[in-house]
């Protein structure tokens, strides 16, 4: 899973530093959309553009014969964008540079196109590839240099490229760098484990145990776990799925300290490398080679839906029995608990972007998927309910959500350029709390006339 947002204590400063670049030459330009003239678009482009580019390298129209092929390459979910899709961009720019990506964003202001930047595809709601205006994509699928300096232990990675990328570009060195579960989103030995238990087996009781140790645990151990019907019998399954920064007999050791119940054994750790361990927690059969990590598709990819919750006090046995009840309405339906604690608690909640850190236990992703053809209604109706049903059990006040599992249902943006803040405070609060006012005076410092939104941005505040 993708991790929370963590900009520096200036992000405000280096939020409207990135925006003004793109904003430079184009913010004299009005605002009123004007009727889209494709000539004098692209000759915009090409008046801009460095004069060794050639427009066709880099920029399609709904006419090129790779398009729609180049459309759906990183869509992540089939649901939201398919062949017959509405509203489909009438450009897809793939720009090398950043002068390019300024040109674009300068000529698609001049002629009433909105933008969707495209990095990965790992949007949830598709954000970075669908849109209702007129629109285009800057896709940054070449954009996507990766310098790594080991000596400086740093690492400077262009906004187009993959975790994956990034992770297989690491894996020569002795360096590692926890981003995120996905890679569509090597160091030394680290011990990973993936302990299932039934309610029979006593799942019920481990959860209860889980949700007071796993947010306390050394730094050195993370344990989520994944929660679904098991797929042999009428019964839900916890799987407690974990990775140690350390060896399989030390983490025995800490886990006969501090998780006994869960029984963990030797024969059920497994002892790899920081990026082999990247991909078996996002999933590849072992052995897989590491170039499967520079695969920026993933070949059967389902539709899917998500949202998310934070948890601050444990959930009752009662509300556990209730969720196995929900979990088995749907086979395909699953829950993922991810603990919070260490680094997150020593960051403020006003310090970054992100505000759920001390207090909250753990954070969950509700999801569900299902097959090409199948009623996507019906799974889209169980996992609202299900969101429904932990409402006692979640933060309120706002409810918390995660920004990187994003979910339409918590509102959107109907009114183009013209959302209010306290229209967008709905989904807003929910995202970013209290630093969520912040976000939109910066943005109301840089982009006053709303230019870069989408169904779910942040509108610009006016101090």
């Amino acid at each position: 899973m993708a991790s929370p947002l963590t900009f520096s204590p200036t992000f405000s400063l280096q939020l409207s530093a990135v925006l003004l670049l793109l904003l430079s030459s184009s913010s004299s330009s009005s605002a009123a959309a004007t009727l889209i003239n494709e000539s004098s678009f692209l000759l915009c482009l090409s008046s801009k553009f460095p004069s060794a580019t050639h427009l066709s390298s880099v920029v399609y129209t709904q006419n090129s014969s790779s398009f729609d092929s180049l459309l759906q390459f990183s869509a992540q979910n089939p649901y939201l964008s398919t062949p017959s899709t509405p509203n489909k961009p009438l450009y897809i720019i793939t720009p090398v540079n950043e002068a390019q990506i300024q040109a674009s964003v300068i000529c698609s202001k001049r002629h009433g196109l909105q933008i969707r930047v495209r990095s990965g595809g790992h949007d949830y709601e598709g954000l970075s590839y669908l849109a209702l205006e007129p629109f285009l994509i800057l896709d940054l699928i070449e954009y996507r240099a990766i310098d790594i300096n080991v000596g400086e232990r740093t690492a400077w990675v262009q906004a187009g490229a993959t975790l994956g990328e990034l992770y297989y570009g690491l894996a020569s060195t002795s360096l590692g760098f926890p981003a995120g579960v996905c890679t569509t989103l090597g160091l030394g030995a680290v011990t990973v484990f993936t302990v299932s238990r039934t309610v029979e087996e006593g799942a019920t009781g481990l959860m209860g145990i889980w949700q007071n140790v796993a947010p306390r645990l050394p730094d050195e151990l993370v344990i989520r776990v994944i929660l679904q019907a098991a797929t042999t019998r009428s019964t839900v399954q916890a799987s407690f799925n974990s990775l140690y920064l350390g060896s399989a007999q030390d983490l025995l050791s800490v886990m006969k300290l501090r998780f006994p119940e869960l029984g963990l054994r030797a024969e059920d750790c497994q002892q790899m490398s920081w990026v082999d361990s990247t991909m078996y927690f996002d999933g590849f059969p072992s052995g897989t080679p590491r170039e499967a990590l520079l695969n920026r598709t993933k070949s059967g990819r389902n539709s899917f839906k998500a949202t998310s919750d934070f948890v601050v006090e444990p959930i009752s046995e009662e509300g556990l029995r209730g969720l196995w009840g929900k979990l088995l309405e749907e086979p395909r339906g699953l829950m993922i608990w991810e603990p919070l604690g260490g680094k997150i608690n020593a960051v403020s909640e006003t310090e970054t972007p992100f505000p759920h850190r001390r207090g909250n236990l753990y954070n969950i992703q509700h999801y569900v998927n299902w097959d090409a053809g199948a009623d996507a209604q019906r799974y889209i109706d169980w996992i609202r309910s299900l969101y429904s049903f932990v409402t006692p059990y979640v933060t309120r006040n706002p409810r918390g959500a995660y920004l990187n599992y994003k979910d339409l249902d918590l509102g959107r943006n109907i009114n183009g350029p013209n959302t209010s803040y306290e229209t967008a405070s709905v989904w807003g609060l929910k995202y970013f709390k209290g630093n969520f006012r912040r976000l939109a005076l910066v943005k109301g410092r840089v982009d006053k006339d709303n230019y870069f939104r989408n169904e779910q941005s942040i509108p610009p505040l006016l101090a």
